[in-house]
């Protein structure tokens, strides 16, 4: 009786364009030679001994998360007020930015606070938002070297509160 091995690599596509490499072992004791295994699909013998390269993460500071931040993200409801804090040396993002005076909830909080006139990318500050209900459209304007867009129907905003 023989026993064949085989190793089977898999290559997958995962999250983020990661490329898993899997090695599998196949066979088994069929009492036979495998002879039946066309030709050109020779057995591997050992799988890979290192690891392919992964994909590079990238890792936000403190105050890129900040700059980033929508005002949905905060969880509040239409009337509630919240702080936030927008961390000196920030950036302003072009788009995810819709509206002037009142923006949408998905807009980024720190860039609007920019373009409202509230406070500057280069010192930051603390903000107050209160939250809104939504409208039929949000007009774009660039304010404070700051470009929001226009945008149409939605569910909910907010205001800065000075």
């Amino acid at each position: 009786m023989s026993r064949t091995r085989r190793i089977v690599r898999t290559v997958a596509t995962v999250a983020c364009g990661a490329v898993l490499l899997a090695a599998t072992a196949c066979g088994g004791d069929s009492g036979k030679d495998d002879k039946s295994a066309p030709a050109s699909t020779a057995p591997v013998t050992a799988a890979p001994t290192t690891a392919p390269a992964s994909t590079p993460t990238t890792v936000l500071s403190a105050v890129d998360k900040a700059w980033r931040t929508t005002a949905n993200e905060l969880g509040k409801e239409t009337g509630e007020t919240a702080e936030f804090a927008c961390p000196a040396g920030g950036f302003v993002l072009e788009g995810q930015l819709w509206g002037t005076t009142e923006y949408t909830d998905d807009s980024r909080i720190c860039p609007a606070a920019v373009h409202a006139g509230v406070i500057t990318a280069a010192d930051g500050g603390t903000v107050t938002i209160r939250f809104v209900e939504g409208r039929e459209s949000y007009g774009g304007s660039t304010e404070h070297g700051v470009t929001s867009d226009e945008y149409g129907p939605w569910s909910g905003g907010f205001v800065f509160v000075r």
